[in-house]
């Protein structure tokens, strides 16, 4: 306030002072501010993170192509490449003395086979996304299994198989001895791309120590308590025609999910190469999964197999191996480079698990079932040679006998043609998988 003497009431016009009318009180409003600058800095900082996140995955996207791209360079060559036996074909076609050649992929592969199997290993598990198998804890299993009670099944090629008892849940344990820690690798990458009802599924595997500083592997599996498809025939028979369709069913389900490929995600075309009665195992009496995959192959790209390390083409149950595989034959002019030949190869011995199917199933009162018989029974040896195969399958081009029975039943008609289709002796000239699964659904 001031003192004033002009005139009367001169302090009438003086501010007011609290201030409200004086432009000198009135102070700007900063929190609006604050609030719009904090808005702009935190866009920007959002703007910020998505670029530089944007970057850095542009940038491992573009590394991982260069090594894919540098894998893919690698293989054209053909002193590199598994595809080198497409150039020497000709060589191996020639001359009669094919008949009786112990023929393998490896006559015709180059010495760095071994390090483009594991790039194209490598390949192979890079491209999976984590959608494959599900798998439990791996580092307690064995210990709690080894506590537990356990029943041996059997012995496989590679080692022993027995059944264990996991957190009150049954579970098979597939035993691999140490010296077959290849075989394991490679069933092991297999399945850890699979995952689906008719294909055994894989629940962990690991290295068990036992006494004496000895090991095994052990891969722990789905349990199938009624065994494999083989002993199941052999045991009972198979209860009518709608049984026999739900297994037969289930298998090449099974088999058609192999062979498809999912290049761009999680799964890669596989080959089973020994599809047998033995290794399909049983879930329920009309469920069946598909299991051992130690010489399976897989398709890198439309010229590239990895074989792994079973890199012969006589691979598998000799009783079971398809006509192109014991003897190729020069008129089909087959690439073994294309994973489609090892496909028709699956489907030719899946012919043969058709026919023993058939055969053990009941049809009616008046037609019951028949012993169990493996395919060629009464033709060759019980442990016949690949001679033995060639002889009669190749160059006799005999087949398991169909019955006449099946002619006056629809659905055993179908089958019976089905099995025609699969076991043709030129392999361009069969079904492909899907078309028989197809063809078997409709029979349900």
């Amino acid at each position: 306030m001031r003192c004033c003497n002009e005139r009367n009431i001169c302090n009438e016009d003086l501010p007011d002072p609290t201030g409200i009318d004086d432009e000198r009180w009135n102070i700007p409003d900063i929190s609006a501010a604050i609030d719009a600058q904090t808005i702009i800095y935190c866009a920007v900082g959002v703007v910020a993170f998505i670029l530089i996140f944007a970057i850095m995955y542009i940038s491992i996207r573009i590394v991982k192509n260069c090594i894919l791209n540098r894998n893919k360079n690698k293989s054209v060559k053909s002193n590199d490449s598994i595809c080198s036996l497409k150039l020497d074909n000709d060589k191996l076609f020639v001359g009669s003395s094919i008949s009786t050649h112990s023929y393998s992929v490896s006559d015709s592969l180059p010495q760095k086979h071994d390090q483009l199997t594991k790039e194209a290993s490598s390949t192979f598990m890079d491209l999976t996304s984590g959608i494959g198998a599900a798998m439990l804890n791996e580092r307690t299993m064995a210990r709690a299994i080894g506590m537990g009670k356990t029943d041996h099944v059997g012995d496989g090629r590679f080692g022993r198989v027995f059944r264990g008892e996991y957190h009150g849940e049954d579970v098979a344990v597939k035993a691999f001895r140490s010296i077959d820690q290849d075989s394991w690798q490679r069933e092991d990458l297999i399945f850890r791309s699979l995952n689906h009802d008719n294909i055994v599924r894989f629940i962990a595997s690991e290295i068990t120590p036992l006494e004496n500083n000895v090991s095994e592997i052990w891969m722990f599996l789905e349990y199938c308590p009624y065994g494999s498809l083989c002993d199941y025939l052999d045991e009972r028979p198979i209860l009518g025609q709608a049984q026999a369709v739900k297994i037969l069913y289930s298998i090449i389900n099974g088999l058609n999910y192999l062979h498809e490929d999912f290049s761009q995600g999680y799964k890669r075309a596989i080959a089973h190469r020994d599809i047998k009665s033995r290794n399909i195992l049983m879930k329920t009496p009309d469920t069946c999964c598909i299991a051992d995959f130690g010489h399976a192959l897989f398709k890198i790209d439309e010229h590239k197999l990895d074989y792994g390390n079973y890199n012969h083409l006589k691979v598998g149950t000799i009783r079971y191996m398809a006509p192109e595989i014991l003897k190729p034959d020069p008129r089909w002019n087959l690439d073994f480079c294309q994973f489609s030949t090892f496909a028709q190869a699956d489907l030719y011995q899946f012919g043969l698990i058709l026919w023993e199917v058939c055969y053990r199933t009941s049809i009616d009162v008046l037609n019951p079932a028949l012993e169990h018989k493996m395919p060629y029974d009464g033709r060759v040896p019980q442990n016949p040679s690949t001679d033995d195969m060639i002889k009669i399958v190749c160059e006799e081009q005999y087949r398991p006998p169909r019955l006449e029975e099946w002619e006056r039943y629809t659905t055993f008609r179908r089958l019976s043609g089905l099995m025609v289709e699969c076991w043709r002796p030129n392999p361009k000239a069969r079904m492909e998988t899907l078309g028989v699964k197809k063809k078997i659904k409709e029979l349900l």
